[in-house]
């Protein structure tokens, strides 16, 4: 049967029992109290002993009464008792046993879970491993045909660069070449004009001489005179001819002179813009990299720290052991990464201020060396400093010297002495234009400044920094997890308990204060 149908029929029985035993209490009283009124009427002694007497026997019935329903409720409550002790040792088993089968859940679930999540990181880490494999190959292959394709591109550009620079040499050196041979030609002829005037000018002295001796001879002497007078026009319109051909021929050099000069500043212009953004490419990709690199180091650095704290806790609170600050020395390498994309920066800007300046020094070099060319005292000084210095004229200066020789030899003209300026001067002259040469040629950039270092040192860094925390104190910290993870079980299911307990004395302490209220009101 039910138990709450049973209960229930004992609450009426016995609410049964107390009505009737209130009726019967409440009748006897109202017997009493008659029979004291009755007593009172009484006046024989013996009448009212027997009253008394009666008295007292109604008075021991309703005390029975009461004591029997005292044992009944006394019963019923032991009976309770016992079946409250009953039931609550049946609950205990049938918790203990809820707990054993919880526990058994518990482990087994967790063992499933684990499992699970042994797999299900294996498998993430396979696919990790796979991506970042994938993801690494593509990179090195881009970052591979980009470096091909920019040092292809940049190999060309120098080529390009030094073909070009060689070409301006061969022109100026081919125009120096055909500036010497005319100014040579042209001073070989000055030369002669002026020694055919010197003889003419021996031969009319000589005429003058035979004319004042020979008197006689004076028609033909005038004849002659007049000849030799027509001679000498010709020769000095000759000459002024040629000093305005000569004239002519030195403003034409000097326009192709300043044509050249221009065609060079444009072309050192378009190479200086070329060199600019080349290096501004170059300055983009440092500095991209290493804020890339400095981001990473700094990422990988906290979650060491973080890593390091949680340790520290761990050997502080639940190992109760001194911890030790590993050695971190290898993570002070990524310092050397922290302004290096300025430092280039700064080299290439250098590199471009030095290429400027060297460019406005050969302009303003090519300017002064046309004004010294025109300041130089004679071009005699110059022909023998270049017949001396330089050994690639040798053969093209032997016909003019030796002209000069047989004329010093024939004594009719003496050459001026070369002097000590001049020599200073067309040694400068001849110092810059060597210079000049060589200088373009020095200032050249080497990419290999932007090459990628090596990475041999940056990838034994990055293992260092993922072997920072060792293999044993990742199976402590698997240790401290599980112990931990029994430790939160234990006490989540004490504070279970705890709840049960409470609220079994609640109901106690309720039940407690029932039974007062039902002796007090009885």
């Amino acid at each position: 049967m039910n138990p709450s149908f049973i209960q229930g029929s004992q609450n009426r029985m016995i609410r049964r029992r107390r009505s009737q035993n209130m009726k019967k209490c409440k009748d006897k009283l109202e017997e009493i109290c008659k029979g004291w009124h009755s007593t009172k009427e009484k006046v024989i002694p013996e009448e009212v002993q027997a009253a008394l007497l009666h008295q007292q026997q109604l008075c021991e019935e309703l005390l029975q009464d009461k004591k029997t329903i005292m044992d009944f409720f006394q019963q019923d409550i032991k009976a309770r008792d016992d079946v409250f002790v009953a039931d609550l040792k049946k609950q205990t088993e049938e918790l203990q046993l809820m707990l054993e089968r919880m526990e058994q859940q518990d482990k087994t679930l967790t063992k499933a879970y684990r499992e699970e999540l042994d797999q299900w990181k294996d498998n993430v880490q396979k696919q990790e491993e796979m991506m970042l494999a994938e993801e690494k190959t593509k990179w090195e292959k881009c970052m591979k045909n980009l470096l091909d394709t920019e040092v292809d591109r940049l190999s060309k550009r120098e080529q390009a660069v030094e073909e070009f620079n060689g070409q301006i040499h061969n022109l100026m050196f081919e125009t120096l070449e055909n500036f010497n041979i005319v100014r040579n030609k042209e001073v070989d002829e000055f030369q002669r004009i002026e020694l055919e005037i010197h003889q003419i000018e021996t031969e009319k002295i000589f005429l003058e001489q035979k004319i004042e001796g020979l008197k006689a001879d004076n028609a033909k002497v005038k004849t002659e005179c007049s000849q030799l007078k027509t001679k000498v026009a010709s020769k000095k319109s000759e000459l002024k001819k040629q000093r305005a051909n000569k004239e002519t021929t030195e403003g034409k050099r000097k326009q192709l002179m300043e044509k050249q000069l221009k065609e060079l500043n444009h072309k050192a212009q378009d190479y200086e813009r070329l060199q600019k953004k080349k290096i501004h490419i170059a300055v983009n990709d440092a500095i991209q990299y290493e804020n890339m690199w400095l981001s990473q180091d700094a990422e990988c650095k906290e979650l060491l720290e973080r890593a390091l704290h949680v340790e520290s806790k761990i050997h502080e609170h639940f190992l109760h052991l001194p911890w030790e600050q590993p050695n971190l020395s290898f993570a002070k390498p990524g310092v050397r990464w922290e302004g290096c994309g300025q430092e280039q920066a700064d080299d290439l800007k250098t590199f471009a201020h030095n290429g400027e300046s060297v460019t406005e020094s050969v302009n303003s070099k090519s300017e002064k060396e046309t004004e010294r060319e025109s300041n130089v005292a004679t071009p005699r000084t110059a022909k023998r400093l270049m017949e001396i210095l330089c050994d690639e004229t040798d053969a093209e200066a032997t016909e003019p010297r030796c002209s000069t020789v047989e004329v010093e030899a024939s004594g009719s003209v003496t050459p001026d002495p070369i002097d000590r300026t001049d020599i200073l001067e067309a040694l400068k002259c001849f110092l810059d234009k060597q210079e000049k040469l060589e200088n373009p040629s020095r200032v050249k950039w080497s990419v290999q400044s932007l090459e990628p270092q090596d990475s041999s040192k940056e990838k034994a860094y990055w293992e260092s920094l993922g072997n920072a925390i060792t293999a044993d104190k990742l199976k402590v910290w698997e240790v401290m997890e599980k112990k931990l993870k029994q430790h939160h079980t234990v006490m989540s299911k004490i504070s279970e308990f705890n709840q049960e307990v409470q609220s079994l004395q609640q109901e106690n302490t309720e039940l407690q204060m029932v039974c007062m209220l039902l002796q007090q009101s009885d």
